[in-house]
């Protein structure tokens, strides 16, 4: 019985608890409070925090996070917020006090952006306490803050139908008003609000809340460009093309307007290798800026993807021009001269390079294979040569292939040597097809098989020669 008691003492010292934190967060956090500017908020929730009211402290922290353009990134969050979550996870190992504490270090995780974590412990703290009103409007605010408005939405109409009247109704009220669209709410204030909100996360690289804001404001103000416009290049930049692409669509179902400024739109076929699409904007955009480096690169990268090598060299040698140290427009010119088959030309700006005394050894690698791949194996041998005796990232293949040189100068001799047997045998059956005598067959034959045996010797020695010096 005694132990009964104690516990029904206990709980009802838990749900007393509970009773008297709605109520200090419901005035933090009420309407009149909500439109204060966010950052005497701020300095407020630091200075409780500097003074140990991390109670204080955490509510208007959440207060800033829940009903104003959040300014801060997580990690100072975090930080901000470490010694009041220090404190609270001693708090919540047991006694009468646990279950506040743990409270606040659901909060703790909502503002630092653990939602999944926060969610786990409001779901536990709601199975002890189901008609919470101050656990219900958390629960929704968390999946608010993840533009889960669907799910939100049975929270929040549950405040409003068993709680119409209580503070936390009114507070419920005045988050949705920010955050879901409903009569009787000034639109503009709220597009505005949203937007500012979006973009200053998107500028403190917040980028799953500067979505999140940005959302809202394109499903509710499906005419508001800037939405769209932001949306598209935030998933370009997160290389998801796949939404980028269904954000365009959505835009264009309901207006005629260009979406995107020129770059932009270039930018977004270049993303979905639209190059056809992409290199006519380029080109517009190049007639009034032409001395604009970053077009010219991405017109000839356009062209070139369409397997357009005339037009696309020119541009690069022009942009060679301004920096010969340029690796990538290096290689594309290479593969342009050798998609259009001029292979001197290719080897001609190769030796330029090198000639030049560039400390980029990949420039005397490829001339090096040049060489080799047009027969030259002295020239390409000093490269080698050069590239082995120094400090590069190809010195021992450099070595490797310097000493494979002689077997592929016995190969090119053995090759020769061959094509010399080859002449003679099919000069010898011209002269047999054209004799008509036996005897002078015969005749004929004789002299060309000694012939034939003293271009072999005399090739023979040769090769002996060459292996003798190179090997």
């Amino acid at each position: 019985m005694k132990a009964a008691a104690e516990k029904y003492i206990y709980g009802k010292k838990v749900v007393v608890g509970l009773l008297c934190l709605m109520l200090v967060l419901s005035v933090v956090l009420s309407p009149k409070a909500c439109l204060a500017d966010s950052t005497e908020v701020y300095l407020k929730a630091r200075e409780a925090l500097a003074r140990k009211d991390f109670a204080v402290g955490v509510k208007n922290y959440y207060r800033l996070v829940s009903f104003s353009e959040i300014v801060l990134s997580n990690s100072i969050k975090a930080s901000d917020l470490s010694t009041a979550r220090e404190f609270f996870e001693n708090a919540a190992g047991n006694g009468e006090k646990a279950d506040k504490a743990r409270l606040f270090l659901a909060l703790i995780d909502r503002i630092t952006g653990e939602i999944g974590r926060a969610h786990e412990s409001i779901d536990s703290l709601r199975q002890r306490h189901p008609s919470s009103l101050l656990l219900a409007y958390v629960k929704g605010e968390l999946h608010l803050s993840q533009n889960e408005v669907v799910e939100a939405d049975s929270y929040f109409n549950w405040i409003l139908s068993v709680g119409a009247q209580s503070s936390f109704a009114v507070l419920t009220r005045s988050l949705l008003k920010f955050y879901v669209s409903a009569v009787g709410i000034d639109q503009e204030e709220r597009r505005r609000f949203l937007l500012a909100a979006a973009y200053r996360n998107w500028d403190l690289l917040e980028i799953e809340q500067a979505i999140r804001f940005f959302e809202i404001v394109a499903r509710d103000f499906p005419h508001e460009q800037e939405a769209f416009r932001s949306l598209v290049q935030i998933y370009i930049d997160l290389e998801n093309m796949a939404r980028a692409l269904e954000i365009h669509k959505r835009w264009k179902s309901n207006n005629t307007a260009r979406l995107l400024a020129p770059m932009a739109q270039a930018q977004f076929h270049l993303a979905l290798d639209e190059y056809s699409e992409a290199a006519v904007i380029l080109q517009e955009l190049l007639t009034s800026d032409s001395e604009n480096v970053a077009l010219k690169l991405a017109l000839a990268d356009c062209l070139f993807n369409l397997a357009d090598y005339e037009k696309a060299l020119p541009i690069y040698q022009e942009l060679l021009v301004l920096n010969q140290e340029d690796v990538g427009i290096v290689s594309r010119l290479k593969s342009c001269f050798e998609a259009l088959g001029r292979t001197e030309e290719t080897i001609a700006l190769f030796e330029s390079l090198a000639a030049d005394e560039s400390t980029n050894p990949w420039f005397q690698l490829e001339l090096a294979e040049l060489y080799l791949k047009a027969g030259d194996y002295d020239q390409s041998e000093i490269f080698y040569d050069l590239l082995s005796s120094s400090d590069n990232p190809y010195s021992d293949y450099a070595a490797e292939m310097s000493a494979q040189i002689a077997q592929y100068r016995h190969e090119k001799a053995l090759e020769e040597y061959e094509a010399a047997e080859r002449l003679a045998v099919a000069q010898r059956e011209q002269n047999v097809s054209q004799t008509t005598s036996a005897d002078s067959t015969s005749f004929a034959g004789s002299v060309q098989g000694s012939l034939r045996e003293k271009v072999r010797e005399v090739q023979v020695d040769e090769l002996k020669k060459l292996m003798a010096i190179y090997e």
